[in-house]
């Protein structure tokens, strides 16, 4: 009996070492396959003679694990058998599931690789992984066929064609488009995304210490982990974070595009989107050629709602019109500095301009600056839009100031016509430059022949002194018959105006009292009058050419008035006029205006200091009057010197009266002469600035 136990003992013990010899040389019970000698097996933690664990085994590439890989799986799983990896003496202490290196190069050939291949080959570091895990694994420097792997095997430090994006800008893509799938593959957005993404530096994604194991429920290898395609393949370095092959997105998705993945339409803002995401990642070559019809961007089609300004002129707008910002509002993509879209409240531009005209608004829209401003505004607007007519044919002469804006008054010398029309006044038919001259030659004429006739009648009268004498009454008959005169004269010149074809609607009396500001030599003859011997001096007719030329001018100094304030007012007097056509007559006649004015009111503040000083003076006189007997009285106790200041005569001690009239007469002199001195020379410098201001008029309303 004892000695078969040990004969027991000794069959156990040989089957035990059977056991572990052929453990150690890489052999299980179940089968028996030789160590592959040619294989240069991974760097593992244990090598048992070609057998490894799963976890030694590099893990999944990433564009195997985006893809159904229970094929690449089954390829590993043949490859797996049990067996000890750990003994005591003759005894098997652990056994495990290991991996025959040999049996998974001779699994993962071309037929196993091929399914897997495309999705693999759309990004080119997603191909470098796959390439580097076979060449690991196989030993095999291509992957399906020979040389599909040459772009791979040394990596540029670009080897991305377009470059590379972070994923965070797909954020920006519409959602019509990013839910939609592509159609060879029906992949969705996503998926493609996915496919194409790498990081900076390879990163495990699952249990990156045990990426692989052997599940005995499902008798299969299961990857518990993959490695990320990284950028780090080339050798360089980016920033972390998550990018994708622009290239590859785009090859694969970009096609689609043509096929309308977003609706597409008046009022689709989602195409827009989509073509400029589209256009800013991939670029023009992965888009139809007239991908840019029915998009709704702000570069021109559509106004950003804060852009859309109104015209200076807006006050005049009817309400219909005003209401067009809000009927046409939309919204549209205003393109960021990246290209892609960003929606913003917008203004439909074609929508304003088939609703907007340049008779849609009256009043100060069709007044100068208010003019300007208007026209440039709807041409700056709607100038470009198909099919539009909303402006006159001559829109560029209402664009900027014409020789009708520089007439100051409400009415102008230009004949009427439709803004909308053709011109129909010939030039021949309009008043010439020289024409005007004579008019203003033949006014002149008419005062000097009125100078003549009362000169003559003053010589058939008796000398008559203006200073020892009262002024006859007879002046103001003169002054009211050279106003008539001139007058009449302007209305005559006014008839001729009103009866040019096209200027039918002149109003004679406006044109009458303007021409009583032209320019007449009244001061010159005044001074031809005035210089002559008193006892030949008419002083009526001295009064009556200055009343009648005050009376003229104070008809018209409405005008005048209106011209300097106009000029202020629009900027005229301080470079307003630089670079307009005849803007330097036009600033001759605006300079004449104001002189004129500054002389008026000079003139006026003379008058008023000389009333005063008249007043101060016959008061004196007439304290002077009142003690005239008692000086002479009283002579020989008055200061010699002292009353010949005040009487301009030495007293003589034998109580000789005072001549008092030549007293009197001295102190008129001296008072209504220094008067009339300066309402000559104001008239003088009137006649300088009224001809400054008609010169200027003429000479730039001549191309009216």
């Amino acid at each position: 009996m004892r000695n078969l136990t040990i004969f027991t003992i000794a069959l156990i013990c040989l089957f035990q070492t059977k056991a572990f010899f052929a453990t150690s040389q890489g052999l299980t019970p179940q089968n028996s396959l030789p160590t592959a000698p040619n294989v240069s097996p991974p760097t593992t933690q244990e090598n048992h003679g070609g057998w490894v664990n799963p976890e030694d085994l590099l893990p999944l590439p990433q564009c195997i694990a985006q893809q159904p890989h229970e094929a690449w799986l089954g390829a590993m799983t043949q490859c797996i058998s049990h067996g000890c990896t750990r003994h005591f003496g003759i005894i098997c202490t652990r056994h495990e599931w290991l991996v025959r290196l040999d049996c998974l190069s001779e699994s993962f050939g071309p037929e196993v690789v091929a399914p897997f291949y495309a999705l693999c080959n759309r990004s080119v570091l997603a191909k470098a992984q796959l390439y580097s895990w076979i060449r690991t694994v196989t030993a095999r420097n291509w992957l399906v066929n020979a040389g599909d792997s040459v772009d791979v095997q040394n990596l540029s430090w670009s080897p991305l064609a377009l470059g590379f994006e972070t994923t965070e800008v797909s954020i920006a893509a519409p959602m019509c488009f990013r839910n939609s799938h592509v159609a060879a593959t029906q992949e969705k957005f996503e998926n493609v995304l996915a496919s194409c993404s790498f990081t900076a530096e390879t990163q495990s994604i699952g249990n990156s210490r045990r990426p692989w194991e052997y599940d005995q429920n499902s008798h299969s290898m299961v990857a518990l982990s993959f490695d990320t395609a990284s950028y780090a393949a080339t050798m360089h370095h980016i920033p972390e974070g998550e990018y994708f092959d622009k290239k590859c997105f785009c090859d694969t998705m970009a096609p689609d595009i043509s096929d309308g993945t977003c609706p597409n339409g008046p009022g689709k803002l989602s195409y827009t989107k989509e073509v400029l995401w589209i256009h800013a990642l991939c670029g023009a070559n992965y888009l139809p050629q007239n991908w840019t019809t029915g998009t709704k961007t702000t570069d021109y089609t559509y106004i950003p709602r804060w852009e859309f300004k109104w015209p200076v002129c807006v006050g005049d707008f009817p309400r219909r019109t005003l209401e067009l910002k809000e009927r046409c509002a939309s919204e549209a993509c205003a393109i960021d500095d990246q290209g892609y879209c960003r929606p913003v409240p917008a203004i439909e531009r074609a929508c304003v301009c088939r609703n907007i005209r340049y008779e849609s608004a009256k009043g100060s829209c069709h007044e100068l600056e208010g003019r300007i401003d208007y026209v440039n505004w709807l041409q700056g607007l709607c100038g470009n839009e198909e099919d539009w007519n909303g402006l006159p044919y001559d829109w560029q002469r209402l664009a900027v100031l014409t020789a009708g804006d520089l007439i100051p008054w409400n009415w102008t010398l230009e004949p009427q016509r439709s803004l909308m029309s053709t011109p129909r006044i010939r030039d021949d038919e309009c008043l010439s430059t020289n024409w005007k001259g004579v008019n203003l030659v033949a006014i002149n004429i008419i005062l000097a022949l009125a100078v003549i006739y009362i000169d003559k009648g003053a010589l058939h009268k008796s000398p008559l002194n203006p200073i020892l004498h009262k002024i006859p009454q007879q002046w103001y008959k003169k002054a009211f018959a050279i106003v008539a005169i001139s007058l009449l004269a302007n209305w005559f010149n006014s008839l001729s105006v009103q009866s040019t074809p096209g200027y039918e609607h002149m109003k004679l009396s406006q044109l009458m009292f303007l021409w009583g500001t032209m320019p007449k030599s009244t001061w010159l003859w005044i001074f031809i009058l005035g210089n002559k011997p008193v006892e030949n001096l008419d002083i009526t007719a001295i009064m009556a050419f200055i009343c009648s030329e005050i009376i003229l001018v104070c008809l018209g100094a409405w005008y005048i008035l209106v011209t300097v304030f106009y000029g202020l007012q629009h900027n005229f007097y301080f470079g307003g006029l630089t670079g307009v056509e005849n803007g330097g007559w036009a600033l001759m006649m605006y300079f004449g205006a104001a002189t004129w004015v500054f002389l008026a009111l000079w003139v006026l503040t003379r008058l008023v200091r000389s009333r005063a000083y008249l007043k101060a003076q016959e008061h004196i006189d007439a304290r002077v009057d009142a003690l005239r007997d008692e000086w002479q009285d009283k002579c020989h106790f008055i200061d010699a010197q002292i009353l010949e200041q005040l009487t301009g005569q030495p007293c003589k001690s034998d109580r000789t009266p005072l001549n008092w009239e030549i007293y009197v007469q001295k102190r008129s002199r001296e008072r209504y002469g220094s008067v009339s001195l300066m309402i000559i020379a104001a008239l003088g410098f009137s006649w300088i600035a009224q001809s400054f201001l008609w010169a200027g008029f003429i000479g730039f309303s001549s191309n009216l």
